[in-house]
């Protein structure tokens, strides 16, 4: 049975952070190709950039494109009439160092394997239809069993139409009784009286020349007269926080208006 055969497509999509520019300097340095060539692969349309290659060389060219900055795909490879390659397929034929098959080896030979060990036998492998399960029952992962309430909800089918709400609307109100004045008229019929004007005598009242002196008012308060015989003033730089033993002078009151009553 023929193995199968892959092409590798180009859609114009770069990976994320990688610009068109910065793609086609790692291509043509990847590649070892000239700048025009490269340059053919961004026109916009879809691009076969490798044909007919078996699935592990697939795989390393999508990694080195990947490395470029290039989001590529596969497709299976359709047998047509032999033709000539075109300059970007030729160009892109120079594999990158990282991508070069590593020397294969006859079946059957022994290389550098330790005494006691037997080299593994790779003839019975195979690869399983996608979408087979894989995994053994003890390799799966089991998930937590959650108990969600779902009694609210309810499957329709995607062909039903809406639901219809059949809930009754209230009755609209009456408003034939209602008109709409014109544009500018004065809806408040029934105004308030205007107030009266506020009346103020002035016959008493002149106004003085500019410049002139007013008369002061007469200050009526009591004058004070306090006693300031024991106040005396500091001498300068005097701490006057300073406890000191200086003792106080007790001012005697005075008795003038004071006389004492006969027996």
């Amino acid at each position: 049975m023929d193995q199968q055969l892959y092409d590798i497509v180009f859609f114009g999509q770069l990976v994320e952070g990688i610009s068109a520019e910065l793609a086609q300097t790692k291509l043509v340095k990847l590649f070892n190709s000239s700048p025009d060539n490269i340059a053919r692969i961004f026109n916009g349309k879809t691009q076969t950039l490798k044909r007919a290659v078996n699935r592990d060389e697939a795989l390393k060219y999508k990694a080195a494109f990947h490395q470029a900055g290039l989001m590529v795909t596969f497709k299976k490879h359709q047998q047509a009439p032999a033709s000539k390659p075109s300059s970007i397929q030729a160009e892109t034929t120079n594999q990158p160092q990282s991508t070069r098959e590593p020397p294969t080896r006859k079946p059957g030979s022994v290389e550098n394997v330790p005494a006691g060990k037997q080299q593994a036998d790779f003839g019975s492998w195979s690869i399983a239809p996608a979408g087979s399960d894989v995994l053994q029952q003890h390799e799966r992962m089991k998930p937590d069993i959650r108990s969600i309430d779902t009694s609210a909800l309810k499957m329709v089918s995607v062909f039903s139409g809406p639901e219809v709400d059949t809930t009754k609307l209230p009755k609209a109100p009456d408003t034939r009784h209602l008109s709409v004045a014109a544009v500018g008229e004065d809806l408040l019929t029934e105004k308030h009286p205007a107030a009266p004007p506020l009346i103020v005598d002035f016959d008493g009242l002149t106004l003085a020349p500019a410049g002139s002196s007013l008369e002061a008012l007469a200050d009526t308060r009591t004058p004070l007269n306090p006693n300031t015989d024991y106040l005396s003033v500091a001498k300068a730089g005097v701490n006057l926080l300073e406890k000191t033993d200086t003792p106080v002078v007790a001012v005697s009151p005075e008795t003038d208006h004071l006389s004492v009553a006969k027996d």
